[in-house]
């Protein structure tokens, strides 16, 4: 879980692009929901 957070901390420092960058979260938020889905 704390790779996932530092992960996104990463992409947010590297990305300039606000737009991109708020697709990434959504699409990781998106991915995290679907396996604590898959798990319950």
């Amino acid at each position: 879980m704390l790779r996932i957070l530092n992960l996104r901390l990463k992409i947010g420092q590297l990305s300039c692009n606000k737009d991109m960058w708020i697709n990434l979260e959504f699409l990781l938020e998106k991915f995290i929901s679907q396996i604590v889905f898959g798990l319950f």
